[in-house]
């Protein structure tokens, strides 16, 4: 199983870190059950996460293997990845192709965007409501959850 955690400029560094080193440890610990974690980025070269820590991703959109399930963490970059039709697109077609396409925080908006969360709701937790309620055409939200839902 190949696991990606996507990163983009101004992804929560606890967003996509806190995921990886999870992942990372159940693939060291039981390397029978062929878990392998890595990070993913459109481009090659450095990326600056929410607070300043900068990141090189292991593989680019092209040169990754083909993904059994993608991470998309959350952060302040997500704005600008909501208006990217590029980005968009590669959601859509990893999550056309059967990759599982998990989010963190406000990673769900991007996912909402791209239509990959709104054919099966799922919950989902987080303290961004407000930033919810934005999107409330994509969203159903209250305090503590959003569920996305097909806007009609």
């Amino acid at each position: 199983m190949i696991i990606g955690v996507a990163l983009f400029d101004g992804a929560e560094e606890l967003d996509w870190a806190g995921p990886w080193e999870v992942l990372a440890a159940w693939s060291k610990k039981w390397p029978d059950d062929g878990v392998r974690v890595l990070t993913l980025a459109r481009e090659a070269g450095t990326i600056t996460c929410a607070k300043g820590l900068q990141v090189v991703p292991e593989e680019t959109w092209e040169t990754a293997p083909a993904l059994d399930v993608l991470v998309y963490p959350g952060g302040g970059g997500t704005r600008q990845e909501l208006a990217d039709e590029a980005v968009l697109d590669w959601i859509r077609g990893l999550a056309g192709s059967g990759t599982v396409v998990a989010s963190v925080c406000t990673g769900s908006l991007v996912l909402a965007a791209a239509g990959s969360s709104t054919a099966s709701p799922r919950r989902r937790t987080g303290s961004r409501s407000n930033c919810c309620r934005r999107w409330a055409a994509r969203s159903r939200c209250d305090r503590t959850t959003a569920s996305s839902t097909t806007a009609t």
